[in-house]
């Protein structure tokens, strides 16, 4: 569609360990230079979307706490 090969494509996209894939895209016969930098890419994707993605889930998911209520000592109140 594009011109890329299939295996190539695959390879590029597959998640796992990168070096496996690396390994499979030297035996394979295809460009490992475009497989690396695909998985890189998406490796770094990944590490710098999914801090903020938990963060946004999680104030959507927990509802909002109410404020602490201040210990008596700390409202003027002595025991």
């Amino acid at each position: 569609m594009i011109g890329i090969p299939f295996l190539e494509s695959y390879l590029a996209t597959t998640p796992g360990g990168i070096n496996a894939v690396l390994a499979t895209a030297t035996v394979a016969h295809v460009d490992v230079g475009m497989v690396s930098t695909v998985q890189s890419f998406r490796l770094v994707l990944v590490v710098l979307l999914t801090p903020p993605l938990v963060r946004w889930l999680l104030r959507r998911a927990l509802p909002a706490s109410p404020a602490p209520t201040p210990a008596p000592e700390e409202r003027g109140v002595l025991p």
